[in-house]
């Protein structure tokens, strides 16, 4: 009698993979309730594969199987990633898209994108992430039995470079540390308004240095009470999710030039009152084509504080 080897292996191997209870179970089993687990077999080529079952007092039904496609697209707060959708398991699909965690096994009670229904393949942009952070990524889908996953795809997003847009607006300053810096809106506040509240005396807030912004926006507005003028008009802004944006120094909107697109035919308001000589009537202002001698595309100069120039938001990371 002669015995094909392959065939009996194919079976020894098919008999102590169903024998094992596989790690990734996603469910419990409670008196005949349903359960989820993933079951390996082995196929006519002899590989090793894995297909999900429900169990329901007894009896198995399959589900939904997928994977997720690779990551791409990485930058330093986003992502590109989706899921191809073998078998639907004989229900429809109705939601799918991935969802993403700082730690293995993420679920959709962690973030996660919303990308249709049906079993078509899909792209999924992941958002709103964490420079130089390690994230893990699963597609998953959901049909009248529950969510099933696909597998899981580990990435670590980019550090933060200047003019990456990032945290409501575009990076446009970085500290030395590389994790924290400054953002600025992506286009001004307004078309003009003035740096007074209709008032003109001295606020004695002077400070131009870089990290000095906020804290100048505070000090005016405690000076000079509610109204509307540049400093309120910052404090107030909410802009894609964030509300703590400011009127940024002489310095950081000099900084802020580099990466934002300003109107040239006009000023800023910077939040940087002049020196005590001239501070009742003058604070600094930019345009980006106001030469002097020794620069080359820009210049400051002190203007009176009841002129509209316009304004352009910033906030820190």
């Amino acid at each position: 009698m002669r015995f094909n080897l392959n065939k009996i292996f194919i079976c020894l191997l098919f008999i102590i993979l169903c024998s094992v209870n596989n790690a990734n179970s996603q469910a419990i089993t409670k008196h005949g309730e349903n359960s989820t687990s993933s079951l390996n077999y082995v196929n006519e080529n002899g590989q090793i594969q894995s297909i999900q079952s429900l169990t329901k007092n007894g009896q198995i039904i399959s589900l939904a199987e997928l994977t997720t496609t690779a990551i791409t697209s990485i930058t330093s707060s986003a992502a590109t990633s989706g899921g191809i959708i073998i078998s639907d398991g004989g229900s429809t699909i109705t939601a799918k898209g991935v969802c993403w965690s700082t730690s293995p096994n993420p679920t959709i009670s962690d973030d996660k994108t919303a990308d249709g229904s049906g079993s078509a393949s899909y792209a999924s942009s992941i958002t709103n992430l964490v420079p130089t952070t390690t994230y893990y990524v699963r597609a998953y889908a959901t049909n009248s039995s529950g969510t099933f996953y696909g597998n899981e795809i580990m990435f670590t997003t980019l550090a933060l470079t200047l003019c990456d847009s990032y945290g409501g607006g575009t990076v446009f300053y970085i500290d030395g540390t590389g994790e924290h810096g400054l953002i600025c809106a992506p286009s001004d506040q307004g078309t003009g308004i003035q740096w007074y509240n209709g008032t003109f005396f001295i606020t004695g807030v002077t400070a131009t240095a870089i990290g000095t912004g906020a804290t100048n926006t505070a000090a005016i507005i405690a000076a000079q009470g509610n109204g509307s003028y540049a400093a309120t008009l910052c404090d107030n802004l909410v802009l894609n999710g964030y509300d703590d944006w400011f009127l940024p120094s002489k310095n950081e909107l000099e900084a802020l030039a580099n990466c934002a697109t300003l109107d040239n035919s006009t000023f800023y308001w910077s939040s940087s009152e002049s020196g005590p000589a001239y501070g009742q009537y003058w604070a600094w202002i930019y345009s980006p084509l106001d030469h002097i001698s020794y620069e080359v595309t820009a210049s400051w100069r002190n203007l009176f504080k009841h002129y509209p120039f316009k304004v352009r938001a910033v906030r820190a990371f």
